[in-house]
């Protein structure tokens, strides 16, 4: 079942979802929404299965941002988890003022060699939810088919209007239907696309996945190939062509 958060009031974490940035091999945001803002957000995480019990987890991550969407929306959360070892499990839950996500889930973080690695490629999501259900469906089966599938990586356009709440809640509601049977979910390497206009609530869903929201272009580094994601909105005589350039 997909956990809402329109017209919730409550701290009960929903929308999960799992961003890779720079270094998939070690490091990782993990982000959630609640109605409510709440006071204290934790991620409880170990590289073994703990079946949900989160006195059992060896590590918590409280480096969190919070913060309400732009264009009416509830508040998100990004919490960065660390120091992660490469090609491994990581389970975990999360933990808004007391209120758990009550299923385990686990995500496989990045080699740091070269070995061979594997992602599912689309993007322009933003219309046909029917079919986009579908869709995020069929990836799930997927990466539960395939477990060398390391990510999905999205070319933008995730939304019409990029600050419509609405779009951005049913988006998120949907992406939560390509976590595998068995909870495994697929982490999105996100880019920025023209229907994102600004980026504010882009980042606000993503994390800021570059490090700087005026500068949506960041690589995600694997091994040895390193994945470009450039903002289709930037000048093209700007700095994201002389990040380019170096």
């Amino acid at each position: 079942a997909q956990a809402r958060v329109s017209g919730q009031s409550t701290t009960e974490p929903s929308q999960i979802r799992v961003v890779w940035s720079t270094d998939p091999a070690h490091r990782a945001t993990v982000s959630w929404s609640t109605g409510v803002e709440g006071a204290e957000h934790v991620v409880h995480y170990d590289v073994q299965p703990r079946a949900g019990v989160l006195a059992d987890y060896s590590f918590t991550s409280e480096i969190v941002t919070t913060g309400e969407y732009e264009a009416g929306g509830p508040f998100f959360h990004h919490a960065t988890v660390t120091d992660l070892p490469a090609d491994s499990d990581v389970f975990f839950v999360v933990e808004s003022d007391g209120e758990a996500l009550g299923r385990e889930l686990h995500f496989r973080t990045a080699p740091d060699d070269d070995q061979t690695v594997k992602f599912l490629y689309g993007g322009d999501s933003r219309t046909g939810r029917r079919d986009r259900q579908s869709m995020n469906g069929l990836i799930a089966r997927l990466h539960d088919e395939d477990p060398e599938v390391l990510a999905l990586v999205h070319g933008g356009d995730y939304i019409a209007y990029a600050n419509n709440w609405q779009q951005w809640s049913e988006w998120l509601d949907d992406h939560e239907l390509t976590i595998g049977a068995e909870g495994r979910v697929l982490p999105i390497v996100p880019a920025k696309g023209n229907h994102e206009g600004r980026g504010v609530v882009y980042n606000h869903v993503f994390g800021e996945p570059s490090g700087d929201p005026e500068k949506n272009w960041f690589f995600t580094r694997f091994g040895s190939i390193a994945l470009v994601n450039l903002d289709t909105e930037a000048s093209l005589a700007g700095e994201q062509r002389d990040w380019l350039r170096e």
